[in-house]
């Protein structure tokens, strides 16, 4: 591995740019792995390391647009090169995560204080085997804006005052969980962190774009086999999209040379067995 997770972060910070977008909060990436890595924690440090085939990377990530804001965590996975998709035993685990979800959404009522949300969905996810950590905010002119708050990393026997507020419809919350399941072919723990944005009306809750249900793969031979006109691009400091295109018609031009140079060869070749005529020999007769 190359790329390490400050890499990726700063590379989001310049999209951001380019964008001509704003970031509320530093993105946040980190990985879990079957060796020593960071299990992630809420603790404002870096979390640097060289991202490996085999990895679990988690990114924490947000963005200020028409003055509002999201907040949005998802997991990806590094496929070795042996491999097609995630192991069962990490995509078992993301499933938990998604109960959990499912678990805290389908407590979402009209007028009920987060605190309560808070308590049902940690009892309900426990008698379910699972182990959680809740900590739901709002969403909106602020990443964590006005509205009743559902956890927190730190304080999940409810939180004081915020916690009190009771849920209103037409609400917009990032929900924003983990889920920690032990991983035996690991031999430790790992924790699934996920958030979404979704809204609360008359109708219920809905995820406004969707969840991850799925991990994201990364395929490190396409990242390290098949990134190479990016890569020397960059090099030659034009954009990757340019040179994909000279690439492309001068693969195409060199394919169409060779083709040429048989057929004129052939030609050649074929002429030269009609004009010269070769001279019979003793064991011709």
């Amino acid at each position: 591995g190359v790329t390490t997770t400050d890499d990726v972060v700063w590379w989001m910070r310049e999209k951001v740019l380019e964008l001509k977008l704003k970031t509320w909060f530093h993105p946040t990436v980190d990985v879990q792995r079957n060796k020593k890595s960071d299990l992630y924690a809420f603790d404002g440090k870096s979390k640097y390391d060289i991202i490996q085939p085999g990895d679990l990377v988690h990114c924490d990530f947000g963005i200020s647009y028409l003055t509002l804001n999201t907040d949005c965590q998802q997991i990806a996975y590094v496929l070795k090169p042996n491999e097609k998709q995630a192991p069962l035993f990490l995509k078992n685990a993301l499933k938990d995560a998604n109960k959990l979800q499912n678990i805290l959404t389908g407590e979402f009522r009209l007028d009920k204080t987060g605190n309560e949300i808070l308590s049902n969905s940690l009892r309900i996810a426990k008698e379910n085997g699972l182990d959680p950590q809740i900590y739901t905010h709002p969403l909106g002119t602020f990443g964590h804006s006005a509205g009743t708050t559902i956890g927190m990393w730190d304080s999940q026997n409810g939180v004081p005052i915020k916690g009190d507020v009771l849920m209103k419809y037409n609400t917009v919350y990032a929900i924003e969980l983990n889920n920690k399941s032990f991983i035996s072919e690991w031999n430790k723990e790992v924790r699934i962190m996920l958030e979404e944005a979704g809204l609360f009306d008359q109708n219920g809750f809905k995820y406004i774009n969707g969840r991850q249900k799925e991990f994201l793969l990364i395929n490190y031979f396409e990242k390290y086999g098949l990134g190479v006109c990016e890569r020397i691009s960059k090099k030659l400091g034009i954009r990757t999209s340019t040179f994909r295109f000279l690439f492309f018609y001068l693969s195409i031009f060199t394919l169409l040379l060779g083709f040429i140079l048989y057929l004129t060869f052939a030609l050649i070749f074929k002429v030269k067995d009609l004009i010269i005529h070769r001279k019979k020999t003793a064991f011709d007769l």
